[in-house]
């Protein structure tokens, strides 16, 4: 099966009244079962080996620093940004802003969310958290902003450079939910057996 298809099962937090009503991706944190998750996709390793690499170096974000997520997608991460690294009750992690598309698209408050990505302390669970936010100087629909595809995909290069600078130009605050409180949020999350 396409990578992702097959999981464990695994905890879902959900939010009533979530700050944002129309959005892509719907918030949710996802706690996962690493062993069998594992055992039933093989993706799962490498992602997990790339998580533990990144949380030692810790590189920043950027438009050619891919990081580690799951669930697995039928598409690619576009950029990555605002990247942070932090502790969670039960393990550590890293959050960052981040899109999804199977094409070249713009960015915009329809698809951009925050993710963490982490693991406990004890190497049984994975911490997977997808919430969207959105920014002030975003369109809410990126498509309606593009007259000429062509010459947008011509200097795609150019306006992804742009668009990441943009995005950390912004102050933590200035997002929808702010940064500092989603990270909050993540803090605070405790995993016990």
């Amino acid at each position: 099966a396409f990578p992702g298809a097959n999981h464990p099962a695994y905890f879902e937090f959900t939010f009533t009244n979530y700050a944002l009503a129309s959005h892509f991706h719907t918030p949710a944190i996802r706690v996962y079962p690493i062993a069998p998750y594992i055992m039933m996709d093989d993706a799962v390793a490498p992602n997990l080996g790339q998580l533990y690499t990144v949380l030692g170096t810790q590189p920043a974000a950027g438009i050619n620093q891919n990081l580690p997520f799951m669930p697995f997608w039928n598409a690619a991460q576009v950029f990555t940004a605002r990247s942070a690294y932090f502790d969670f009750q039960s393990g550590s992690g890293l959050r960052y802003l981040t899109m999804y598309g199977q094409a070249l698209y713009p960015i915009d408050n329809t698809n951009l969310f925050y993710t963490y990505q982490g693991v406990t302390s004890d190497s049984q669970y994975y911490v997977s958290a997808i919430l969207p936010v959105t920014n002030p100087g975003l369109p809410a629909d990126g498509s309606s902003t593009i007259d000429d595809w062509e010459a947008f995909t011509n200097l795609w290069d150019s306006y992804i450079a742009q668009a990441v600078m943009f995005l950390e130009d912004w102050t933590p605050e200035s997002y929808n939910p702010q940064l500092a409180l989603l990270d909050a949020m993540m803090q605070s999350l405790s995993i016990d057996r």
